[in-house]
Parts: structure tokens; C-alpha cells; sequence
């Protein structure tokens, strides 16, 4: 399964970077979090981070940064049961102090057509859910 989503906010991109790398504060803008741990709170949120992030209707997950580019995008993967999903977020940009927002998700491994198939239809929505809430986020005062 491979889905991307892109979202424009009318909100800078330090504004919304801020927000991204506050990953323990995510579950008060967006409903498809529950909670989500920094497990290595000792040092700034960046490559190599981990963080434990529970769902609704979905196992708790540790996901670990594995790619860094400060205030412009950040992906980190997750691995269980013969699935290695990959979750990236980019920001870019746009005339006039506004941002554009592009969340991606893919899963690999021998199981990736077994959950594409299984969560395929919830995780578009949880992806829409997360740049939807980012919006409202970032745009409120």
C-alpha cells in the first residue's frame, strides 16, 4: 500500500514544524491518535528518535526517525508482523507565509498486501484525519 496527501495551511512553515516535532502533543489536533511517548525524551526530536504511538482499532506501534531535514521533513518507519510501514511529512513553502503540507504512508514486507487490504481503507483515513487536524492546528491563533 503506497497513499500521499497534501494539504495547504494558511500558516508558516516554523509554525507547522513546530507542531510536527511536538509529536506527544499530536493526540489534541487529530483523532487518529490516542497517545503518542517520545521513548527518548533525553534529546531533541530528530533521526534516530522513537516514539510509541497508540491508535484507535490499531496496535500500539514504536516508530523509529529514520530520515531528518530540520524544518522541512522528517519520516520515520515502523515494523510488525511482516510489515514495515514507512510514514513521512514534508512541508514546503507557498507565496504569502503559507505552508503546503505532504503526508505519505507506504508498507513493505512479505504481509504489505495482507494490511493494504485489511487497513488500507482506515489508514486513508487516518492520514486525512491527521492533515485535516494539522490544518486547524497551525491556522488557530
Amino acid at each position: 500500500m503506497q497513499l500521499e496527501k497534501s494539504i495547504e495551511i494558511n500558516a508558516p512553515p516554523a509554525k507547522v514544524w513546530a507542531a510536527l516535532m511536538d509529536v506527544e502533543s499530536w493526540p489534541l489536533w487529530t483523532e487518529s491518535m490516542d497517545k503518542v511517548e517520545r521513548l527518548d525524551k533525553s534529546a531533541p526530536f530528530g533521526l534516530g528518535s522513537e516514539a510509541r504511538i497508540s491508535q484507535p482499532k490499531v496496535p500500539a506501534l514504536a516508530w523509529t526517525v529514520v530520515e531528518f531535514s530540520p524544518g522541512v521533513s522528517f519520516a520515520w518507519q515502523a515494523k510488525a508482523r511482516g510489515v514495515t510501514t514507512w510514514a513521512s511529512h514534508r512541508i514546503e513553502p507557498l507565496d504569502g507565509g503559507r505552508s503546503k503540507v505532504t503526508l505519505a504512508i507506504r508498507q513493505t514486507g512479505a504481509l504489505a498486501w495482507l494490511a493494504g487490504l485489511a487497513m488500507g481503507k482506515q489508514t486513508r483515513r487516518y492520514v486525512d484525519m491527521e492533515a485535516e487536524g494539522l490544518k486547524r492546528f497551525c491556522e488557530s491563533a
